[in-house]
């Protein structure tokens, strides 16, 4: 009980509720990718990013709710940081197989996947990587897709588009809030990590929408 009552002390009120709605709704919105999915890859391109988004929002919500031991409250936040990259990956997954042609969309699959994985790897090795080159890390794996830009913009039209670079300016505004800790308006009940968490919300928000409307369905 001792360690419930720390766990309650020490953070926001709000912190981690947002990301217990975001979990339920990814779960929700998870059918309705597959049943908008009209080809094999389109199915598992929308299998893959609504998998990602619920282990990214479950388990952010399981970090920031339950009064872990620590032990296991050190292995649950190396999870959570490694949800990121998973969510990262899992996103251009749709894009790749869908959108790209063989030639690109394979190989940004690979590579963006090889590099998620390397990211886990070092966020389950090295838990004490700082928080800043974790969010460089993030925005950097985040932006590759400008590898790809040409094709994406010769093949997307101005509407997904725009869906697709709001998004990814959302990542990026909330990379930087987590890796400065600032704005942190009500300390005690809605902190710098509950802006962050609602500037993910709304940047998997726009993707989710840009996969549904018009990945998947194309």
């Amino acid at each position: 009980m001792a360690l419930a009552d720390e766990f309650t002390r020490e953070r926001p009120m709000l912190r981690g509720v947002s990301h217990v709605g975001a979990t339920i709704a990814a779960m929700l919105g998870a059918p309705l990718l597959l049943l908008v999915a009209d080809s094999p890859r389109a199915y598992v391109g929308g299998a893959i990013f609504a998998t990602s988004l619920i282990l990214l929002y479950g388990t952010s919500a399981a970090y920031h709710h339950i009064a872990w031991t620590p032990l296991f409250r050190a292995i649950i936040s190396r999870l959570d940081h490694s949800m990121v990259l998973v969510l990262i990956a899992g996103t251009y997954t749709p894009l790749c197989l869908v959108v790209l042609s063989n030639a690109w969309g394979i190989t940004m699959l690979s590579v963006v996947w090889g590099v998620a994985g390397a990211g886990i790897i070092t966020n389950l090795a090295r838990p004490a990587t700082p928080r800043w080159l974790r969010v460089t890390f993030y925005v950097i794996l985040g932006w590759l897709a400008l590898a790809s830009a040409g094709e994406l913009a010769a093949r997307l039209s101005a509407s997904p588009l725009a869906l697709l670079v709001l998004g990814g300016v959302l990542y990026t505004v909330s990379g930087i809030v987590y890796a400065v800790r600032k704005p942190d308006p009500w300390p005690r009940v809605f902190g710098h990590l509950e802006v962050f968490h609602l500037l993910v919300i709304a940047g998997s928000a726009l993707h989710y929408s840009l996969v549904a409307i018009y990945v998947l369905p194309s």
